[in-house]
């Protein structure tokens, strides 16, 4: 099983995942996973292998490290207001968007999901439509339905389809 890399710009929390399947899949000591996790690093979270004296780090200090530098902990009040105040942009898509906006909210509400975080998502995606008309329109589509942002999604692509053409 390959090693997946980090970047520093891609989410911490999917490259954690991958590496501890990899780690475990492989069945890795603390020692190979420390050459592996350093391995692992490219671009600015590289950086950390020279901010640190390698030869003495463990393991789980060096994941602590990065952890603590791109891990969301003591985030998440952050991403949940970048989450309510997220607009479409002018020209961008809603696939973009609702992707944006499903990123968003794993970030702002980590654990495991619930029917209630589907509907919080759906929500935002909703609102961050930023036209009264789709919204309104998306909102009728969805009644009755279960709330999840794929559905309302494609509600919205049909409904702006119909507007557009």
């Amino acid at each position: 099983m390959k090693t997946p890399t980090f970047n520093g710009l891609t989410p911490w929390r999917a490259f954690h995942e991958k590496f501890q399947d990899v780690c475990e899949y492989n069945g890795w000591d603390e020692k190979q996973k420390k050459y592996f996790l350093k391995e692992a690093l490219t671009g600015q979270a590289e950086q950390l292998i020279w901010e640190s004296n390698m030869e003495a780090i463990t393991y789980s200090q060096l994941y602590s490290k990065l952890q603590k530098r791109y891990g969301s902990e003591g985030l998440m009040s952050s991403y949940r207001a970048e989450l309510s105040n997220r607009k479409r942009q002018k020209g961008e898509s809603l696939r973009a968007l609702s992707a944006d906006i499903a990123r968003l909210s794993a970030l702002a509400y980590q654990g495991p999901r619930d029917p209630r975080c589907d509907e919080l998502t759906t929500e935002h995606f909703i609102r961050s439509l930023d036209d009264p008309d789709l919204e309104m329109r998306v909102r009728e589509c969805m009644r009755g339905e279960p709330a999840d942002i794929d559905t309302a999604f494609i509600h919205a692509q049909r409904l702006e389809s119909y507007h557009t053409n």
